[in-house]
């Protein structure tokens, strides 16, 4: 888009249409109007239940090697040279996250506790962090433990923060039974010196 045009996410998702690979599936009472302008999410909405991929695109995406192909041929195709590394470590740094975040699913109702990394390099740090943070956040279905707030837009980002009840560096304890989600504001009131959770 050009500098000081309005973007809307419905400009990509509607537009798409005419790629092979990209189905709009319409609402039962609403037909599919090619030529229709939709440049807003309402509108967008009221028209389509979703989309869905080519199943062939689909079932080539199921298999890892293909995906992690077709991601680098997006990234090498799409993104500037500069940024195109970045991109990539952070796919797998996010993968790594999502991974992690699985396994505290898992052991969420054990007692075992997490031995301490001999040494933790900053990508391991990054995936835990990242991954602690989504098991909480999920966890706790976006809504902070002290207030009570809860805020999700439609495109995913919420008002809370994960953090630790007995902090990393003391109990190097990533199990979601140290964890509790936290807007912001606790989140600085939780970090300010002599305040304490029990």
């Amino acid at each position: 888009m050009p500098l000081g045009s309005k973007s809307s996410m419905s400009y990509p998702f509607y537009h798409m249409r005419s790629e092979a690979f990209w189905h709009l599936v319409p609402h039962k009472d609403c037909q599919d109007q090619p030529g229709l302008t939709v440049s807003s999410m309402v509108k967008l909405r009221q028209i389509y239940a979703g989309a869905k991929l080519d199943e062939k695109l689909f079932q080539s995406m199921c298999n890892p090697q293909a995906r992690e192909q077709l991601r680098s041929i997006l990234i090498e195709t799409y993104f500037a040279p500069e940024i195109r590394l970045k991109l990539m470590e952070q796919g797998h740094l996010n993968f790594a996250a999502y991974r992690y975040s699985k396994k505290l699913l898992k052991v969420a109702e054990r007692k075992e506790l997490f031995e301490k990394p001999k040494e933790e390099s900053d990508w391991q740090q990054r995936i835990r962090d990242q991954g602690f943070r989504r098991t909480i956040v999920i966890l706790y279905k976006h809504r902070c433990a002290l207030c009570g707030i809860r805020m999700l837009t439609p495109e995913g980002h919420t008002i809370v923060d994960a953090a630790h009840v007995k902090p990393w560096s003391e109990s190097f304890d990533d199990r979601p039974t140290n964890g509790m989600a936290l807007c912001k504001p606790y989140r600085c009131i939780k970090n300010m010196p002599k305040i304490y959770f029990i």
